[in-house]
């Protein structure tokens, strides 16, 4: 069953449940599972010359599954009326779109084999029907991470940070008694009373005001908003655990020159929750499977430049020397900071447990490969992410818009040094001090600067 949610005046899009998006979720697992079945029978297997192989099965049925379990119920069910943005739901359009492009690549695949034979090691990575086919893959298993994000109460764009709120306060709901004021950009709220919360307005609509000093946050205890006649709406079904934005879909308070929004709590209590105060740590599941999953295919695809299954600080004369060493670590942490990012934008926030399921797939499964041959500079990372979930969720607690600057510099930093320590209990680290211990703060640079990019402006940032 799925929610409904006006996006604009007039307009509604319907949003999964959770319920649906693990099953998506999960159907990503079964499309990742064969892919690496298909890697590993290509290294393993040198006679393998035809594309109908038990791997290519497990890979097809996978998409097929997958490719299901992203067809909107209305369409199961014949009646899709209206246009498709109706009864498509919210994140789930790429998804679909994905689907067509990876039907098409497959068939693309099958004559490529057909014509040019089997690839095997790198060429079969670069090949370019495999190429299109890790787009399409992308673009459906990232499904549950856009439809979650869809089901934000509140969404920091461009131009905006999280203010925290009193721990009382919540976003407007159905049921709620207390809420900030949802207005758009235009809209100035402007409180009646100290203890009743601005009304909702549209674009055009701008309140007279009734007292000289604005407070767009409600004091404790109050009474409901009312919206005005052609405002925002917000509709909440049966199922639901989904809330989402109207007009321009925020809830905004002007402070100086910067624009921010007002989550409440610790200023993460609002984006967690999907109605009101309704989150649970089990509706952050579907993402959590979707961003391993989507790491994991990034990473076999990136197998070549691997240091987790490649452990080149073991080696001083490892390909073209400590050089390419450096540049594989420099392209995972990329690799993984790049994932940990797009759901923090995404979603305003780090899931518990993102930073370790993210590195445990960028680690992890390309051991099939080698038959795991690097284990301990595999696994000892996860240590490395388990701290940096603590320590980033500590920032995110505290100094909620550093924390793409705070995981930046976090990950790398403590994911590294752990890998380091398996490589040394396992095969021992060969480079000096001098580089091992320059490439971790390399990749801490490179993450502060990918995290920066990310740092929402505020008055307290926008003079540097």
């Amino acid at each position: 069953m799925a929610t409904t949610v006006a996006q604009k005046a007039g307009v509604r899009r319907s949003v999964s449940s959770g319920r649906r998006d693990l099953v998506v979720a999960l159907a990503t697992v079964w499309l990742a599972g064969g892919l690496f079945m298909d890697g590993w029978a290509h290294t393993h297997v040198p006679s393998l010359e035809t594309f109908f192989t038990p791997w290519h099965g497990v890979l097809y049925s996978g998409y097929a599954a997958l490719a299901v379990s992203l067809v909107p119920g209305r369409l199961w069910r014949g009646r899709p009326a209206g246009p498709m943005r109706d009864w498509v739901p919210a994140g789930y359009g790429l998804g679909l779109l994905g689907a067509i492009l990876f039907a098409a690549g497959g068939a693309f695949d099958m004559t490529w084999h057909i014509v040019f034979g089997i690839e095997v090691d790198l060429e079969a990575l670069l090949s370019p029907p495999h190429l299109i086919l890790l787009t399409a893959g992308a673009l459906m298993i990232a499904t549950p991470i856009r439809a979650a994000a869809a089901k934000r109460p509140l969404r920091a764009g461009r131009g905006t940070s999280p203010t925290p709120a009193s721990d009382r306060t919540s976003p407007a709901s159905t049921t709620d008694r207390t809420s900030p004021a949802l207005t758009s950009d235009r809209t100035s709220p402007t409180p009646a009373s100290d203890r009743t919360s601005p009304a909702l307005t549209s674009d055009r609509t701008s309140p007279a005001p009734t007292s000289s000093r604005m407070n767009p946050m409600p004091a404790s205890g109050g009474t409901s908003p009312t919206p005005a006649s052609g405002g925002a709406r917000l509709t909440l079904a049966d199922d639901a655990t989904d809330l989402a934005p109207t007009g321009n879909e925020m809830s905004v308070a002007s402070t100086g020159d910067a624009t921010s929004v007002a989550p409440t709590g610790d200023a993460m209590s609002a984006a967690r929750a999907g109605v009101g105060g309704s989150w649970t740590p089990a509706a952050d599941v579907p993402v959590l499977i979707s961003a391993a999953t989507a790491t994991a295919v990034a990473a076999f695809f990136l197998d070549y430049l691997s240091p987790f299954t490649d452990a080149p600080a073991a080696m001083d004369g490892y390909g073209n020397g400590p050089a390419f060493g450096a540049a594989q670590y420099l392209t995972y942490s990329v690799l993984i900071l790049g994932a940990v990012f797009f759901v923090w934008s995404r979603l305003g926030r780090v899931p518990v447990g993102l930073i370790t399921v993210v590195v445990a797939a960028a680690s992890v499964p390309n051991g099939v490969f080698d038959d795991f041959e690097n284990l301990a500079s595999q696994l000892w990372p996860l240590a490395g992410a388990v701290i940096a979930d603590l320590a980033v969720r500590a920032v995110a607690v505290r100094r909620p818009d550093l924390v793409p600057l705070g995981a930046g510099v976090l990950i790398p930093l403590l994911i590294w040094p752990t890998h380091l320590i398996g490589v040394e209990t396992s095969v021992g680290v060969a480079w000096s001090l001098e580089l091992w211990s320059g490439v971790v703060v390399l990749t801490m640079l490179a993450g502060a600067v990918l995290g920066g990019l990310f740092l929402p402006r505020t008055r307290a940032t926008a003079d540097y």
